[in-house]
Formats: structure tokens, sequence, C-alpha cells
């Protein structure tokens, strides 16, 4: 009709199913600083290096969640679903702002680190997967516990999970 035709579906196609998440996020912060080069004296824009902003990220995330995270893993070697339960809402309640974001960049790594912390949660958590389906009557009530806690927190939807992340712990 607009006289693309074959052209048009190739390329639609391509665009439709190309993996994004094989982007560097780098590579929008190189866009972003070229884009605004003309700006970029008179406002005060910088670009920090993909290596400093890995680091930064890496610290920042390991201090806000690597306790929690490790006090939560061991409550459910315990089974102790009291403690399991407190130390997952003092996570839900971590918040981390980049209030100067620019492209995006460091924010898109701290969303990488927090989904790499809950996936310690759910490689914990996994070993119910073995009980779906199975014995419904006779589980104990630790193994439903968890299950429920899967559930709720999105362990087992990565789509969903991804956006709690980015609702819960991520502000620009």
């Amino acid at each position: 009709m607009l006289g693309l035709g074959l052209w048009d579906k190739a390329f639609g196609k391509g665009m439709i199913h190309y993996d994004y998440r094989k982007i560097d996020e780098d590579v929008f912060g190189k866009a972003y600083e070229t884009f605004i080069a003309k700006q970029k004296k008179d406002t005060g824009i910088y670009y920090t290096h993909h290596l400093i902003t890995q680091y930064m990220v890496e610290r920042l995330v390991a201090e806000l969640f690597d306790e929690k995270v490790n006090t939560l893993l061991t409550a459910l070697d315990n089974n102790d679903l009291a403690v399991v339960n407190e130390t997952m809402a003092r996570i839900q309640r971590i918040k981390i702002a980049d209030t100067c974001s620019g492209s995006g960049s460091f924010l898109i790594k701290v969303l990488r680190e927090i989904y790499a912390q809950y996936g310690k949660i759910e490689d914990k958590t996994r070993y119910i997967k073995a009980f779906n389906g199975k014995d419904l009557f006779d589980r104990p009530p630790h193994i439903k516990a968890v299950e429920q806690f899967r559930s709720h927190y999105f362990l087992d939807n990565p789509r969903h999970l991804l956006a709690s992340i980015i609702l819960r712990h991520i502000f620009a």
C-alpha cells in the first residue's frame, strides 16, 4: 500500500524479533551524549565511564541488599517463615534514585544487579517446583508457605518480577 511491500515485512519482523537485551546500555549513553553535545557545556552534563558506573552499582546494591538477602536465605534454610516475611518486607522497602539520570544506564545496571539479588532467592526456593501438582493434601505447611512466598513476590514469573523491581526499587 505504501510501496514498501516485502522490504517492509522483512524489516518489521527483524525489529520485532530483535533481542534488545543484547544492546549495552552504554550505547544509549553514548548516543545521548552525542545528541546533547551542544547543550552539555552549558548545562553541566557529563558522561560517566561504564566501568565507574558498574563499580558504583555493584557497591551500592551489595551495601543495600547483601545482608538482607543472606538473612532471608538463612531463614529459608531454617524454615523460619516469620523471619523470611519480615526480611522480605525490608528488602521491598529499598529504593534507589538517580535524580540526574541522563541516559539511564546507571539505573539499567541497578535493575540488573537487583534482579540478580532476587535470583539468589529464586534459586534457594526453586526446589518447590518439584512439589507442583504432587500430593496436594500431604504437603508440609512450610512447602505451601514457600509456594505462596514465590507466588507473592513473582519469583516464578520473570516479567512480573522485573516490573515489580522497577516499580518498587528504581526511581529517576
